[in-house]
């Protein structure tokens, strides 16, 4: 069982978002967690290591600590606002996509995280000699036998979603390169293929599915899984910072809808207390409608690893030791923004 959840999101070395939410089998004091806060985020911003952060802590659902240091766009002198200013969160995205699916599976649209995900897929299959064997599970805990390469993240133009055969055939250009359930490596065309069986399952594009079923069901509003040319409202914006004090902007680039299950959720601090708070309490009944509380331990259990000694990793969260904590969690890094989601086990 989850005991305390953390979760916290930083833009390293250009700008800084931190979430850190615990439901403690310890008490926390707010102000102790401030002090910190204070310290750590305020001398990253005084060594210019960051244009800002923001930082929110929650205790068996109370928030103890929600603040915000430095800038949403320095250059334009806007302050930071963790409820207001939005983040990509990249690769922690890949959590929202496993609950999508864990809610098709409770709600009977997949029958079994061990189903062939090409029995579900309508615009495309993935090809001999391994594609009918790569299961929901093996795409989740990223052991479907795909070489792990770079996919493609962006896009130049606006693509309509759900995006077309065509379009979808397009981007996946990595076959199965091995055995499946054999090894692991870190795919995120894979997390995109999950993404495609959504779509395909439901009828609805993921960014729609997830904000009827998850967004909504939260409160979280301003979140979203983003897949426009243009930048949405509020959104921080890192900047590269010189020596003598110059700023170079770091450039947005726009998701592909297909690879924004990996990687295209956006939202506030504030709201992304919310959805740490549905994984924080397994064993909360206020959230049974969006996902019941044996669909979370699900999601957090060990489902593969290299070997029995291996912490290994649950559907889209990684299990791992910090410091005495047994840990399940996610990170990732765009340029100008990490973020890293975790709780103790």
């Amino acid at each position: 069982m989850v005991k305390r959840f953390l979760t916290h999101l930083l833009v390293l070395s250009i700008a800084a978002h931190g979430i850190d939410i615990t439901r403690a089998r310890t008490d926390f004091e707010g102000k102790k967690i401030e002090t910190w806060a204070d310290d750590y985020f305020g001398t990253a911003l005084a060594n210019k290591r960051i244009n800002g952060a923001s930082v929110g802590f929650i205790q068996d659902g109370s928030i103890l600590l929600l603040k915000a240091y430095g800038w949403e766009d320095q250059k334009a002198r806007i302050p930071l606002d963790p409820r207001q200013t939005r983040f990509r969160m990249c690769s922690t995205s890949k959590t929202v996509t496993a609950t999508a699916l864990m809610q098709l599976l409770e709600r009977g649209q997949i029958a079994s995280l061990d189903d062939p995900v090409n029995a579900y897929l309508t615009r495309y299959k993935l090809p001999p000699p391994y594609g009918d064997e790569v299961t929901f599970r093996q795409l989740m805990t990223h052991s479907a036998g795909m070489a792990g390469h770079g996919t493609p993240q962006g896009t130049k133009r606006e693509l309509a979603v759900p995006v077309d055969a065509k379009t979808v055939k397009a981007l996946f250009r990595e076959n199965i390169v091995r055995k499946p359930g054999m090894i692991g490596a870190y795919a995120n065309l894979g997390v995109a293929l999950e993404g495609v069986a959504i779509e395909d399952v439901t009828g609805q594009s993921l960014a729609a599915y997830v904000d009827a079923n998850i967004f909504k069901p939260l409160g979280m509003q301003s979140a979203l899984f983003h897949h426009s040319l243009e930048k949405p409202p509020h959104l921080a914006q890192p900047y590269a910072v010189y020596p003598d004090g110059a700023l170079q902007e770091v450039r947005f680039y726009p998701k592909h809808p297909l690879t924004g299950a990996s990687g295209g959720l956006i939202t506030t601090t504030e709201d992304m207390l919310k959805y740490v708070a549905l994984h924080a309490d397994e064993e909360a009944q206020a959230f049974s409608e969006i996902l019941s509380s044996e669909g979370r331990k699900t999601m957090h259990a060990r489902h593969f690893g290299r070997h029995p000694a291996d912490l290994g990793i649950g559907l889209h969260f990684y299990r791992d030791i910090y410091g005495e904590e047994r840990m399940v969690s996610h990170s990732c890094g765009l340029p100008g923004t990490g973020s890293m989601m975790g709780g103790s086990f």
